[in-house]
């Protein structure tokens, strides 16, 4: 699996470990600089509309949060 994630991204993993996830195999990727979660799913029309609500949710976390007095 290692060399299949490194082919798709421009980094070197120092680190795997795998996790817990219910619907998912999750694994901590670290490089020498940062951490990922990969995700690693079963394809199903269902499973597809998780996924998609799961990127929504994590594109608002990303989002930076203005702070108003």
């Amino acid at each position: 699996m290692l060399n299949t994630i490194n082919s798709w991204f421009n980094f070197e993993i120092v680190a795997l470990k795998k996790l817990n996830g219910y619907e998912n195999i999750n694994y901590l990727l670290k490089t020498d600089s940062a951490k990922f979660i990969f995700k690693k799913y079963t394809y199903s029309e269902a499973m597809l509309a998780i996924i998609e609500a799961e990127i929504s949710v994590l594109k608002a976390l990303d989002k930076p949060k203005s702070i108003s007095n």
